[in-house]
């Protein structure tokens, strides 16, 4: 959503409200748009709300301006006759690739209005629907000026009430949009048969590579044929899974996919079930896997014995840079099977055991890896039960390492006498202590 242009062409209204003493600053009168707006090329409306005298003055300049390329409408509050005044302005807007327009709560007549308005904006790349009550008519609508006008290299559609039956239309969307690059569908409910339609559109569409289906109400079976679609896929670099209803049966099948897909470098797979038996596949796939980046796992049921399997796999891994962790139960056997690994990792900079049972055992084993391994940068320890043991290490480990740049430590048991020890020592250093 942010384009590269130099700031001179941007213009940024957000929180333009009426009195806004900044927004009426940057234009002399409080209903007057600045003339340097017929050059602009990235219009930003985000959080605000504009009277009728600043929308009346704000289409007329939008009328003689042939060199946007980004507009952002975000949550701004206008009322239907404001979007139909601007949307017949978008009309000559030819030239607009970004049209950010979530959050606005659109009803079926003005995203019917926005339908008609899309066949003319032939150079949109970048839609973003996102936070908008899409029911199936309305949807039908821009689906179909996107599949007969528009070429689209990212479609967002988060929040957006999409389910089965929206689906079938985005299904067709997909077949037919060769360049469609992301899509954004967090956050809705297309379930099971949702993600099996859309696996079978993705099956058509070579260019897709990144994919976001978080919260959707995913069960194993659209969870498995999606971790299929991903092993072959030849272009995937990101597929977002987050908090749907997948068990161990679909993390066997990301396992799978870990093993021979080799273009994925983030895979976000938080808040699901996976549990020892999953985990078992994905550390199997991780092992072998060269490509990946992130692995965000945390939430998952994981077990001590489950992050002995992972830190096996980081001792053969060489891609992976982020590992989140976070509300398992490694405990202090597997934080100590993790320290290992990291001892002899070159490749990971994040580290996050956030809420992990991890004792002082674990801890300064954690702590003394730092010893030996220079590459960690971020290493995430919050709310655990660490002590003075581990602090003490810390103390020693971080005078020798030249690495770290942020060590989280909040909400443990150490007691302020070595809080205040640690914080001394980081106080010289370009590193983060949270404490």
């Amino acid at each position: 959503e942010t384009s590269r242009e130099s700031k001179k062409d941007r213009i940024n209204m957000e929180n333009n409200n009426d009195g806004n003493a900044a927004a009426q600053e940057s234009s002399g009168k409080s209903n007057r748009i600045p003339t340097r707006l017929h050059f602009q090329k990235e219009f930003r409306l985000n959080y605000g709300k504009l009277s009728a005298s600043r929308m009346e003055k704000l289409t007329q300049t939008l009328q003689i301006n042939t060199r946007l390329r980004l507009l952002n409408l975000e949550s701004n509050g206008m009322e239907i006759s404001e979007y139909e005044q601007l949307m017949q302005v978008l009309d000559s807007a030819a030239v607009l690739e970004i049209l950010i327009i979530r959050g606005n709560n659109l009803g079926r007549f003005d995203l019917s209005m926005l339908a008609r308005c899309l066949k003319h904006l032939t150079y949109l790349k970048n839609l973003d629907l996102g936070q908008n009550d899409l029911d199936d008519d309305a949807f039908h609508q821009i689906a179909d000026s996107i599949l007969t006008k528009l070429n689209l290299s990212r479609l967002s559609l988060k929040l957006a009430s999409i389910t089965f039956t929206g689906c079938h239309i985005l299904a067709k969307l997909i077949r037919s949009s060769h360049g469609l690059q992301e899509i954004n569908l967090s956050g809705n409910s297309i379930g099971d048969e949702g993600a099996i339609l859309l696996v079978q559109a993705l099956e058509a569409n070579n260019n897709l590579h990144t994919l976001d289906l978080s919260s959707n109400n995913i069960g194993d079976g659209g969870g498995r044929a999606l971790a299929r679609w991903g092993e072959s896929s030849k272009l995937l670099r990101s597929l977002n899974l987050y908090a749907n209803f997948f068990t161990f049966k679909t993390a066997l099948a990301i396992g799978e996919l870990l093993k021979y897909n080799k273009s994925l470098h983030h895979l976000i797979y938080d808040e699901n079930d996976t549990r020892h038996q999953g985990a078992i596949s994905i550390s199997e796939g991780l092992r072998r896997n060269s490509t990946l980046q992130t692995l965000g796992i945390y939430g998952n049921r994981l077990e001590r014995h489950s992050a002995i399997m992972l830190a096996d796999a980081l001792v053969y891994n060489n891609s992976l840079t982020q590992l989140q962790l976070d509300f398992n139960d490694v405990g202090d056997e597997g934080a100590v099977a993790l320290a290992q690994a990291v001892r002899v990792n070159e490749s990971l900079l994040y580290l996050s055991l956030w809420n992990n049972e991890i004792g002082d055992l674990g801890g300064v084993a954690l702590a003394g890896c730092l010893n030996d391994n220079s590459t960690l940068e971020f290493l995430n320890l919050f709310g655990n039960q660490l002590g003075d043991l581990t602090a003490k290490e810390f103390e020693s480990a971080i005078r020798r390492n030249t690495g770290l740049k942020m060590l989280n430590l909040k909400l443990n048991r150490i007691t302020p006498q070595w809080e205040r020890t640690l914080e001394e020592v980081f106080k010289n250093r370009e590193a983060t202590l949270k404490i």
